[in-house]
C-alpha cells in the first residue's frame, strides 16, 4: 500500500503537470503569431516581399521567377530615333584572342564592345572602357587594372597603376 507521502506527492503532480502543459499549449502559438507578425512587419520595413513570396522564389527555378511580378508593357516609342550613322571606315578584321577575325563576325560576337570600337583606336581600349561601365551588378563601375596608366589619362575611367 502507497504511503501517504507518495499519495500527497502524486496528487501534486498532476496539477504541475496539467500547468505545464497549459503553458506549452498557449505559449506556442502565441510564440508562433508573434514571429510570424514580426517577419511581415520585418519584411515591410526592409521594402522587400512578403513572407510567402520570398518562400515562393526560394522554391522556384529562376527561369520562372519573372512571371511571379507584376509587369507592364511599354509601348514602342511613336517616332524612335535612328542611330547615328559614321562615315568611318571599318578594318576588314579586327584583333581576337590572339587572332584576327572578319569584322562582321566580330559585330555578332560582341556588339556592345563592337558599338564602342566605333568611337575608339583599338579594340582593347573600347572593350576595356565597355567591361569598366557600371552594371546593376557593379553599380560603381569596374576598374582597369594597367601597367601603362598614363595610356588613360584622357579616359573616363578609373584606373589601379600596377607599376606602382
Amino acid at each position: 500500500m502507497p504511503s501517504d507521502r507518495a499519495v500527497v506527492a502524486s496528487r501534486s503532480a498532476k496539477p504541475r503537470a496539467r500547468r505545464a502543459l497549459r503553458r506549452i499549449l498557449i505559449a506556442r502559438p502565441v510564440a508562433l503569431g508573434v514571429l510570424v507578425a514580426g517577419s511581415y512587419a520585418a519584411t515591410a520595413l526592409l521594402d522587400i516581399p512578403s513572407p510567402p513570396t520570398l518562400t515562393q522564389l526560394l522554391t522556384t527555378e529562376p527561369s520562372r521567377q519573372g512571371g511571379m511580378f507584376a509587369t507592364r508593357t511599354i509601348p514602342a516609342s511613336p517616332a524612335p530615333a535612328p542611330l547615328s550613322v559614321h562615315d568611318e571606315w571599318l578594318p576588314a578584321t579586327v584583333p581576337w584572342k590572339g587572332g584576327r577575325i572578319p569584322t562582321e563576325q566580330f559585330l555578332d560576337l560582341d556588339l556592345p564592345a563592337a558599338l564602342f570600337m566605333a568611337h575608339q583606336e583599338t579594340w582593347a581600349a573600347a572593350h576595356c572602357r565597355y567591361a569598366v561601365q557600371p552594371t546593376p551588378e557593379r553599380p560603381d563601375g569596374a576598374v582597369v587594372a594597367t601597367t601603362a596608366s598614363k595610356r588613360w589619362n584622357r579616359e573616363p575611367v578609373r584606373v589601379l597603376d600596377l607599376n606602382a
